[in-house]
Order: C-alpha cells, then sequence, then structure tokens
C-alpha cells in the first residue's frame, strides 16, 4: 500500500468535462478517478480551504464520528472491479478499528478534511504521466485540452 494525496482535479474533454480525480504518490504514480460535479465541489472546498456558512454533509461525517469518540485514521482505495474504484475509510472508536465501505471521492474528501493519509493498493494499477503506454498517452492528450471552466466550479 502506498500514500497518495490530491494532485489535481481536472475535466475529461471527452467525457463532456466530466470531473477526474487525479492523485499522484510522492515517487510519481498516478490513479485517476473519474468522479461527479458535487464530488469535485467538496473536494475542491477542501483543497481551498474555503469554509462554506453552513456545514456540508462531509463535515456532518466528520463531526458525527469525533462526537461518537472517533478518529479517522486513513481512507484507503482497496480495489478496482468492473471500471468502478472501491474505497475503506479506517474509523478508530475506543481503541477499536471500525472499516467503512465508502466511494472514493467521499472517501478523498473526508480524508482531506480530516487531515489523515490517503492510500491505494498495490494491486490498483496506477501509472506515470511519462509513461509510454497507450493509457497514460490518451490521459496526457485528454487533459492537454482541459479547461478550469469545463468543471463549472465558479457557477
Amino acid at each position: 500500500m502506498k500514500e497518495f494525496g490530491v494532485r489535481s482535479i481536472a475535466g475529461d474533454t471527452y467525457q463532456n468535462g466530466s470531473p477526474v480525480l487525479l492523485l499522484e504518490s510522492a515517487d510519481g504514480d498516478i490513479l485517476p478517478i473519474w468522479i461527479g460535479p458535487a464530488e469535485v465541489y467538496d473536494i475542491a472546498l477542501e483543497l481551498s480551504m474555503v469554509k462554506p456558512p453552513r456545514p456540508r454533509t462531509l463535515a456532518l461525517i466528520i463531526s458525527i464520528i469525533t462526537g461518537l469518540g472517533g478518529m479517522l485514521k486513513k481512507a484507503i482505495i482497496s480495489a478496482l472491479r468492473d471500471g468502478t474504484y472501491y474505497a475503506l475509510l479506517h474509523i478508530e472508536i475506543n481503541d477499536e478499528l471500525v472499516v467503512i465501505d465508502a466511494r472514493p471521492s467521499d472517501s478523498v474528501a473526508i480524508a482531506l478534511r480530516a487531515k489523515c493519509p490517503i492510500f491505494v493498493e498495490d494491486n490498483i494499477p496506477t501509472f506515470k504521466f511519462e509513461d509510454d503506454t497507450e493509457e497514460a498517452r490518451e490521459l496526457r492528450a485528454r487533459l492537454r485540452e482541459y479547461r478550469p471552466e469545463d468543471l463549472g466550479l465558479g457557477e
């Protein structure tokens, strides 16, 4: 298992601007995860450190965890099955580990808010931008055409 951080959020012009969350490890491995607009908004809020006037759902989740005496220890992108990523949240409550199934985008947003690490299991394929594979070349081409306004975050 390797730790990753959020490199950026981009729009995939081949998917009508569908947002792509790019996770990156310290040694340059990239994991692209296509996510929805609501998830982009939550992650962008956390990355920009903007606090909305009222708590959003992910803030509520963190409040519930801490209110019950728990602490989010880590988020793990745990599997890739049939083109869908899966994730787990590891929560420690009263010296006991509770593992919760979650969507990767929510897991990343919650981990950012809780300031805890994000990991990706070793069996999940990643690549480096400089790789000369078809997948890497295609993603580079798609992201070169990206425009921030494609995501509609300013609207």
